[in-house]
């Protein structure tokens, strides 16, 4: 949660001295005249909100879902509008950003403010529009929907028809990350189309039947955060010529985007036939085949109706987004969501590229989290594992582990996770084993837990030759000459590397004990 700075615009039209027109009525003193006249030739005007479809679309949903904007106004609990004794049940809402003259960025949130004083009829369209430096995106996820929600929390979306004059510089609280859930957002078959599009700095026309404001959101946050202040939009608002935003989401009842084609660099896309629920329900979906590293990443977390997630992974201040920059942030994160799946020897092999990364920032960030996402499988897997199963991947771990300090933070969890199931199975193999890692103890907090892991491996030692030498039921269980001689060599190995140890003296009395004739066998 954060604070964000912004001046304040008012757009609608009222009757006052300066006329009755459409107009800014009020506004901050700080204010540019240059981002004045782009404000007023970009917001909306009478009959300019697109109209709700006569049915509901095949999910159900109508306008803006209740995860958008808080309290948006509705037949219930509508706010009331300050100097307009009208009501209407017509509840719609529209929204858009995009960047001013002098660089500053502009959210913009609209809606209906009672019915027109003119005589044309209808209602009244009134736009709130709050102003801030681009270096304050950040602050708000790169996702200008957290300033609309924040707008709503201070009370902005609420129309003030004889508003102060000026208008007062205003702190907005702005959360950074999104709370769209899967089960609000219609996520059309073409989606991935226009997520490539907007990535190729192509501009979109979207037709779609409702959800305009969820939609934006979930195509935003499937960008890269720095790329999002380039990306003017608008969401629920009839077309028009005079706004030629990168992205336009509307309902285009009156076919009037589809009859003004913009240019090549423009695309018009049709949504309004088979769509399908960010949570898998689905009517003749059409898949588009892609190689994009970038598009399967966020096309898995559609499918899981994860977009939190997705806001979280994408809103990094990346230092590259170009398209090669954008693929190696996807392969990241593919790599990251698959290591559950990958092969353990795969996953060993790549740890030290990632150990070893000289990236720096949100890159850097990344390679930390598939080396902890890798740490917490292979310990997982490793819990789970028989010892003849695990034990082909302890020369890679204990080389791990010896390579460098990093490496060492790495491989411990898992020295110690494998050295505690060759305990329960194999105890004169897992003595053998931890011999690998008895030297050279790493310099870090962790060489006491180390020290007392390997005095462990050697108690569990001496208790199994004990098993070996005194046999409850009755009579001593031998071991061949092979296998006392192996074990001696073991025991003096051990002596040489910590020759402290009280367990040796254990060891060596069970040994004798083991090389004794069978007293039954002598007695005959």
């Amino acid at each position: 949660m954060s604070a964000i700075t912004c001046d304040q615009a008012i757009f609608t039209s009222v009757p006052g001295v300066m006329g009755q027109g459409y107009r800014i009525i009020a506004a901050s003193r700080g204010l540019k005249p240059a981002e004045k006249q782009t404000i007023t030739r970009l917001s909306p005007s009478h009959d300019a909100l697109c109209r709700l479809p006569e049915a509901p679309s095949q999910l159900g949903v109508r306008g803006p879902s209740s995860g958008f904007v808080a309290g948006t106004p509705g037949k219930a609990g509508r706010p009331s509008v300050d100097g307009a004794d009208d009501r209407t049940d017509d509840v719609r809402v529209a929204a858009a950003f995009y960047v001013l003259p002098t660089g500053r960025l502009c959210a913009a949130y609209s809606c209906h403010a009672g019915a027109e004083h003119t005589g044309r009829g209808g209602q009244r369209v009134y736009t709130h529009n709050v102003i801030f430096d681009a270096d304050e995106f950040a602050l708000c996820g790169y996702n200008p929907c957290n300033v609309f929600r924040a707008m709503n929390a201070a009370g902005l979306t609420t129309p003030q028809l004889t508003p102060t004059q000026p208008l007062p510089e205003i702190q907005l609280i702005v959360e950074q990350g999104s709370p769209l859930q899967g089960s609000d957002v219609c996520i059309p078959d073409r989606m991935p189309i226009i997520l490539q599009a907007l990535l190729n700095e192509q501009c979109m026309i979207v037709n779609t039947l409702d959800g305009w404001l969820d939609m934006v959101e979930a195509l935003l946050i499937s960008l890269p955060g720095p790329l999002r202040s380039k990306i003017g939009f608008s969401a629920g608002l009839r077309y028009s010529t005079g706004r030629p935003h990168r992205l336009q989401l509307l309902f285009d009842d009156g076919k009037a985007a589809r009859s003004h084609p913009a240019g090549p660099s423009t695309q018009y896309m049709d949504c309004t036939g088979t769509q399908r629920s960010a949570t898998g329900r689905q009517v003749a979906a059409t898949r588009t085949e892609h190689g994009s590293a970038w598009l399967t990443f966020v096309e898995r977390h559609w499918k899981q109706g994860d977009f939190g997630g997705l806001a979280r992974r994408t809103s990094r201040n990346f230092d590259d987004v170009s398209p090669c920059g954008r693929e190696r942030i996807a392969g990241l994160y593919n790599q990251i969501d698959d290591l559950p799946n990958a092969e353990t020897a795969d996953t060993l092999a790549a740890v030290a590229g990632h150990l070893e990364s000289t990236n720096q920032g949100a890159d850097r960030e990344l390679h930390a989290e598939w080396v902890q996402t890798a740490r917490t499988t292979l310990t997982d897997r490793f819990t789970c594992a028989a010892w003849r199963d695990a034990k082909a991947h302890w020369p890679t771990v204990v080389s791990l582990w010896r390579r460098s300090t990093q490496g060492t933070a790495f491989a411990q969890p898992l020295i110690r996770q494998l050295l505690q199931r060759a305990t329960t199975s194999a105890p004169m193999e897992a003595a053998e084993a931890a011999l690998d890692v008895a030297r050279d103890l790493p310099a870090s907090d962790d060489s006491a837990a180390h020290e007392a892991m390997l005095d462990d491996v050697l108690g569990c030692l001496a208790d199994w030759i004990a098993s070996k030498s005194v046999c409850a039921a009755g009579p001593k269980e031998k071991l061949n000459p092979a296998q006392l001689d192996r074990l001696q060599a073991l025991c003096d190995r051990w002596r040489t590397l910590k020759p402290d140890s009280a367990v040796h003296s254990r060891i060596t009395e069970h040994l004798l004990a083991l090389r004794q004739p069978d007293e039954s066998v002598a007695n005959g």
